[in-house]
């Protein structure tokens, strides 16, 4: 169980990894925050600039091979738009806080916190 906020999100992993499956992996919900970003992002942008989108459905799948996380992102955008519209909001898509970060130096800093022993 996460809590982010008020909100509590169940997390685990399929059986094969020993888990009940009972809700998404973390790679699954890294992939959820990538797709939800994209979204949010073209949406507000394409309202501010008054783009005629009626859908955006992002898709991120993920494989890791020899250490390395590879992504794969695919936004379909809906609506009467012109190629030059189609094109800005893909380069926009580019720019969401969470692609930003993962395409961008990362430094985690860990912290142990050891829990008190149980009296």
């Amino acid at each position: 169980m996460a809590s982010v906020g008020p909100h509590r999100i169940v997390l685990d992993v399929d059986a094969k990894a020993g888990g009940g499956d009972l809700g998404p992996d973390p790679h699954e919900l890294l992939y959820t925050a990538l797709a939800a970003c994209t979204s949010i992002t073209v949406d507000m942008v394409a309202r501010r600039k008054q783009i005629p989108v009626t859908r955006i459905h992002v898709e991120v799948s993920g494989a890791t091979e020899a250490g390395t996380l590879h992504l794969s992102r695919t936004v379909t955008l809906d609506g009467d738009l012109t190629p030059e519209q189609r094109t800005f909001l893909l380069g926009i898509a580019e720019k969401c806080p969470v692609h930003k970060v993962l395409t961008g130096a990362t430094k985690i800093a860990v912290t142990t916190a050891l829990a008190a022993p149980v009296a």
